[in-house]
């Protein structure tokens, strides 16, 4: 596990991601994400990681860069900045790597809010708030309905409320007095 004070303070190394024919890269030795031809390794461009913290990932035609005051999208095909999202100081600072589902990037921030942002805008669609006393959001994946997070307190797994009602409704068809699903539903 990574504390959010070695997080924050330099890049995570990730390995390269091909990208159609780019691959992207970013050292941890240097100070610039590189976009490389996948068929001979000639640079593209490249770009400074400013106050980049890690690579969140490649989405269609843009590359997705969460910083210590912002996340923002960079096209790939001619290193144009898409969007820019800024991360208020008192929202905190990301607190592990997020995770995509859809057009949505999950963000983890140590206010312990989750933001959740929009990857086609950089619009944030959704701040969800940890009740008082949740351990510390960390890193993120998703897994049968559940969110969960790997921070410095252990693992901690989030239900989806979409994904409750489904399993609710599934089971009510079965059995129309589930205790659980009725439990689950009061």
């Amino acid at each position: 596990m990574t504390p959010s004070g070695e997080l924050n303070s330099q890049w995570a190394a990730a390995a390269p991601m091909i990208v159609g024919n780019h691959v992207i890269y970013a050292p941890s030795e240097d100070q610039t994400l590189v976009c490389l031809r996948l068929n001979d390794g000639g640079l593209v461009w490249e770009v400074p990681k400013d106050d980049g913290v890690y690579v969140a990932g490649a989405f269609e035609d843009r590359v997705v860069v969460v910083g210590k005051q912002r996340i923002l999208a960079i096209r790939i095909s001619d290193v144009k900045t898409l969007w820019t999202t800024p991360i208020p100081e008192n929202d905190g600072r990301p607190s592990g790597y997020g995770v995509a589902v859809g057009d949505s990037y999950h963000l983890p921030l140590s206010s312990n809010q989750l933001w959740t942002v929009a990857l086609s805008s950089g619009k944030v669609t959704a701040r969800s708030f940890m009740p008082t006393g949740t351990p510390s959001l960390g890193n993120l994946g998703f897994y049968r309905g559940l969110l969960l997070s790997l921070g410095t307190d252990g693992l901690t797994a989030f239900e989806q409320k979409a994904a409750v009602e489904q399993e609710i409704a599934l089971r009510k068809e079965k059995d129309p007095i589930d205790s659980w699903a009725m439990q689950r539903e009061a």
